[in-house]
């Protein structure tokens, strides 16, 4: 059993409203939930949201500090800057994870460059998800690489990314590690396992088909263009196959790749062959998962990273079905 304090910061953690839902949320609830399991005190600095309105323990050894209005230079003049001082002062951790960079507030997440001037000795583990903010010019790229040296370790979830790290930088080759990230979708142990046209009638699917799925949102470095000229081709050739999209955005939040994609789907006439799901639930997800012949990722990059979280989930549900 480990025996240590650790302080988890990150602007989003669960439960989030929709719009807010990404896989870095998901990842510091996990390892929060882990680390906490494992016998480790942790605490999680995160946004002031409706769903942590006090100090909220979830479980016994973690415990979530909701206090951050503002990530950026607003909340330095607001004062939420003296709010993790003052916590970290009382929490008193023995480490400090910092995941890096937000999607959702990109350039605006300038706290993680002060952590180190406000945390005293305390070393810090940066997790590192991507080199810099979208949309940030020289100056935030400066204060990310002060972050990177203020880091006693820099965690990278995928190794070509950590090799692209060293090119870049690698004076800081010491200091990194890699860990891939594990499953973030649940798997009830309880989940009825059915046959596969069962499960396709339940989620009202046109039975006779084969179905491939791709898990999750819509990026052009996840190559979803790809696997729909894929599919046509499948589908040129005759064969009886159709595609569920599981997860993304509503179509109203939807960015240009991903429009550029809808607009994908019908220039190849795929419009009754291509499955959109939308959000849904962990349970939704495995069902989808469970009437698919095979799931496809398709990744430019981050293939290591990605691919590894529905990994664990097809062997959980292997486990499952031979039980």
């Amino acid at each position: 059993m480990l025996n240590f304090k650790v302080c988890i910061i990150y602007p989003a953690y669960p439960p989030l409203g929709q719009e807010r839902r990404n896989g870095d949320a998901k990842y510091a609830e996990k390892l929060a939930q882990h680390l906490a399991n494992s016998g480790c005190k942790v605490y999680v600095i995160t946004s002031k949201t409706e769903h942590h309105i006090n100090i909220d323990s979830l479980q016994p050894n973690l415990i979530i500090y909701p206090i951050i209005e503002n990530w950026g230079l607003k909340g330095l003049r607001q004062g939420d800057y003296r709010k993790v001082k003052h916590t970290l002062k009382e929490i008193s951790p023995d480490i400090i994870n910092i995941i890096y960079p937000d999607p959702h507030i990109n350039s605006e997440y300038l706290l993680p460059y002060f952590i180190k001037l406000i945390s005293q000795k305390i070393p810090i583990v940066t997790t590192l998800f991507h080199f810099f903010p979208k949309r940030g010019n020289i100056l935030y790229k400066f204060m990310a690489i002060l972050l990177y040296l203020s880091s006693k370790k820099i965690h990278f979830h995928d190794e070509g990314f950590m090799f692209l790290f060293h090119k870049v930088l690698p004076f800081l080759r010491r200091r990194t590690f890699f860990i891939p990230v594990g499953n973030l979708v649940t798997v009830n142990n309880s989940i009825e396992i059915a046959s596969k046209l069962e499960i396709t009638r339940r989620l009202n699917l046109p039975e006779g088909f084969r179905y491939i799925s791709f898990v999750g949102y819509w990026y052009h470095s996840k190559g979803l263009d790809i696997l729909l000229e894929a599919l046509n081709v499948l589908k040129q050739k005759g064969l009886k196959v159709k595609l569920l999209l599981i997860g993304g955005h509503s179509k109203e939040d939807m960015n240009e790749y991903e429009k550029r994609i809808l607009k994908l789907i019908n220039n190849l006439n795929l419009q009754d062959d291509v499955f959109l799901t939308g959000y849904c639930s962990d349970d939704l997800m495995v069902k989808y998962s469970l009437c698919s012949e095979v799931c496809v990722f398709p990744f430019r990059s981050n293939i290591m990273g990605r691919s590894s979280i529905m990994l664990p989930i097809s062997l959980g549900l292997l486990s499952l079905q031979q039980s």
